[in-house]
């Protein structure tokens, strides 16, 4: 998490709120440079602000919202809705849903792929809100032990069929590619007509437009499939 933290923004925070002085930020720079800590580890090993007031001030140079999952109850039906396996993988538990809207706490909001992954087996739209490691323990806790089996199978064959769909659109998209080069070494005709810089734009335009048309409707089927799949999970259970 410490690396998506603009360490300027939160420098101004810790000063602006006069957690520090100058000559403890000096110090505390001055020991980031010997070690390759980060400022925030730094900050707690010398006990300077304590973990709450970090996490807070942290949230705030990243500009996201944060979350403290011990200070409410969580809905094990909410929970269910990401693995314990994905939970723990990624550090991100479901807090709230509203309509299509799925809230998680992770310890990482940045965390593009794992937000990706996490929205492909959810089908929601992912609201990431910061959290810290405690709370991520606290709500790992929290998992009813009957909420782990569904989800499991679920991602597995979630992860199989998205391979395979990846390797359909690459042979697709490059077979074209690959039937104009057999072509041009086997006719000459075609070989002198494809040298012409005119004649190979033409091709490569349309080519490009091929692509885009491929990946639109990639994107539609696999979203289709995967609906599917979750469909079928849930009324099997």
């Amino acid at each position: 998490m410490a690396n998506n933290i603009d360490q300027n923004k939160l420098v101004q925070l810790l000063l602006e709120q006069k957690l520090l002085n100058k000559r403890q930020l000096k110090n505390a720079l001055t020991e980031q440079q010997k070690t390759g800590k980060s400022l925030s580890q730094i900050l707690l090993d010398a006990k300077l602000v304590t973990r709450g007031i970090l996490a807070d001030l942290e949230a705030q140079a990243m500009g996201v919202e944060q979350i403290h999952l011990t200070e409410q109850p969580l809905d094990p039906a909410i929970l269910t809705l990401i693995s314990r396996r994905i939970a723990e993988q990624y550090r991100a538990v479901p807090v709230r849903l509203s309509g299509d809207e799925l809230v998680v706490a992770m310890e990482n909001p940045y965390d593009v792929l794992a937000i990706d992954d996490i929205k492909l087996h959810t089908n929601k739209i992912i609201k990431p809100v910061l959290c810290s490691s405690k709370d991520i323990e606290y709500a790992l806790k929290q998992y009813p032990d009957d909420g782990t089996a569904v989800p499991l199978i679920v991602t597995r064959h979630s992860k199989i069929t998205q391979v395979i769909a990846n390797l359909i659109f690459l042979l697709l998209m490059f077979t074209p590619l690959l039937l104009l080069i057999w072509l041009i070494y086997a006719s000459t005709d075609i070989a002198k007509w494809i040298s012409n810089y005119e004649h190979l734009f033409i091709v490569l335009l349309w080519w490009g437009f091929y692509s885009i048309i491929l990946y639109w409707g990639y994107g539609i089927f696999f979203e289709e499939q995967t609906k599917t799949s979750k469909t079928t999970k849930s009324n099997e259970t």
